[in-house]
């Protein structure tokens, strides 16, 4: 099991002002505190430690990591907000799903019921949904899983996630959103069989956003996590043990 203090030191800052401060935040950390569970760490709290109070402007899930942005005075808060509301923040996000889609590039545009069922799941509803629009590209298929790119147009929770899940292509690593494949998991690292509440394959390596100071639009980007690299190589790995 990872510790509190092993997964708060893979927190990176990534980019740094007066006005803002962006996150590269690991899976297993939440954005802010748990309603449940007020015990578990969260990344607006170790921020407020390092750096005092900063406002969220948006939140990544529990187990998705990558680039998150915070505001560290009200008026920037407004400003990235409206941003955001605005739908003027660009965003990309690269996932593993479980299966080999016959496309290369697809958009899909189901509308989307946030908290749709008793599980709290955001769900493709064509009667009561509201309209959402994401497009996903193929970047590189390795035997049953796909690594692809998303890029989201609107701002619903769990919209990735709900919209794969709709097409019959979930996250791999999701259990929430259709995801039982069991094939190779034994195999994993233990780490992301049983680290700090699980894992999902699910990154987002980059942001595109205005500065308050000069409102340019500037755009930052990481590299893949650990942990999809070491599945990466545990699955190219085992294809190639299965074609010798």
């Amino acid at each position: 099991m990872v510790t509190t203090n092993e997964i708060l030191s893979q927190v990176v800052i990534v980019f740094q002002d007066d006005d803002i401060l962006i996150v590269n935040k690991p899976a297993g950390l939440l954005t802010i505190s748990d309603g449940y569970d007020p015990a578990q760490p969260y990344l607006k709290k170790y921020l407020e430690g390092k750096f005092g109070p900063v406002w969220v402007v948006h939140r990544l899930d529990k187990l998705t990591a990558g680039l998150i942005v915070f505001a560290r005075n009200p008026k920037t808060h407004r400003y990235l907000s409206i941003q955001f509301e605005k739908r003027l923040v660009s965003k990309k996000y690269s996932c593993y799903v479980v299966g080999t889609p016959d496309w290369q590039n697809r958009t899909i545009v189901s509308p989307l019921k946030v908290n749709a069922d008793k599980k709290h799941r955001t769900l493709v509803d064509f009667a009561n949904g509201k309209p959402a629009k994401t497009s996903f590209l193929i970047v590189n298929r390795l035997s049953w899983v796909t690594l692809v790119e998303a890029v989201p147009f609107t701002g619903y929770t769990h919209q990735i996630r709900s919209h794969l899940y709709s097409i019959g292509f979930p996250i791999y690593g999701d259990a929430l959103y259709g995801f039982k494949e069991v094939r190779y998991q034994n195999i994993l690292p233990e780490k992301m069989r049983s680290g700090y509440g699980g894992f999902l394959m699910l990154c987002a390596h980059q942001i595109t956003l205005s500065f308050p100071k000069d409102h340019q639009s500037r755009v930052f980007s990481i590299d893949l996590p650990q942990h999809f690299l070491d599945f990466d190589n545990t699955i190219i790995k085992k294809i190639l043990l299965e074609n010798d």
